[in-house]
């Protein structure tokens, strides 16, 4: 299950982070597809990247094709919105 969260929030946090701006936040709550246990109230205790920081952006994100990529403070973001696959590189 861990596993599946972790996919699933690195694609959303991903497909957010390209867009977010000033004042915008991120939430995740798990689909109900994913038949949670009744103890995991809060996903931040499954996945470690949902309390990590993530810092300003240095910048608006980069777009090459179907590819966005864009850098912040403590993470560094690849989506291909064609296939669906992202990537956070944290430093």
């Amino acid at each position: 299950m861990k596993r599946l969260i972790k996919q699933r929030v690195t694609k959303e946090l991903a497909y957010y982070l390209i867009i977010a701006e000033k004042y915008s936040y991120f939430r995740y709550q798990p689909e109900k597809a994913l038949n949670m246990p009744l103890y995991v109230n809060d996903p931040t205790e499954l996945v470690e990247e949902l309390t990590r920081p993530i810092g300003p952006p240095f910048g608006p994100p980069k777009k090459n094709g179907y590819e966005y990529t864009r850098s912040f403070e403590h993470v560094n973001v690849w989506l291909n919105v064609e296939t669906n696959e992202s990537r956070l590189d944290w430093h």
